[in-house]
């Protein structure tokens, strides 16, 4: 991780290590251990946040390694996922999932930590798939813009958490 962030450096681009099952940062335990390790021998790792590897299996956001994981968030990309259910969803209706406090709102309750550090990429980005039960991703993504946005806008301090309207509310 080291050579390729040192490299990445030296080249002037950012380099993000996504949250990811199947991949070292599926544990976080094990990859708070990894950060921290890099930490003593280099430049300071970025993560990728695609917290939705995370979300739909349920795992604590408020634990101490995931909270260390969180402050490394220099980059975000959201899927819709359910909790203990599928790792992407088809959003018929954002406004009203929303307001029932559905994949949407779970999906931007559960990013509000890393968000509130900024964002080094400065985006938020879609990423629906397809994949599971997403049978229409960019259509998906599009209806996700609304909320992408406001989650830049807590990144970038514009906006807090949490919102005072339904982001999908025209």
């Amino acid at each position: 991780m080291q050579l390729v962030r040192s490299l990445c450096k030296e080249a002037g681009m950012n380099c993000y290590f996504e949250t990811h099952i199947d991949r070292l940062s599926e544990d976080p335990i094990a990859f708070d251990g990894i950060l921290k390790v890099c930490d003593e021998i280099g430049p300071k790792v970025e993560v990728n946040a695609d917290l939705s590897h995370y979300l739909y299996r349920g795992l604590d956001r408020r634990t101490p390694e995931m909270r260390h994981i969180l402050s490394r968030v220099g980059h975000m990309h959201q899927r819709m996922a359910r909790v203990h259910g599928d790792l992407s969803v088809q959003v018929e209706d954002p406004e009203k999932d929303w307001a029932e406090k559905g994949v949407t709102w779970n999906a931007f309750e559960y990013s509000v930590e890393a968000l509130k550090g900024g964002l080094s990429s400065r985006a938020v980005c879609g990423e629906s798939g397809p994949i599971h039960a997403c049978t229409d991703p960019l259509t998906n993504d599009a209806k996700m813009v609304p909320l992408l946005k406001k989650m830049a806008q807590v990144a970038d301090g514009k906006e807090t958490w949490p919102l005072s309207s339904n982001p999908f509310t025209v």
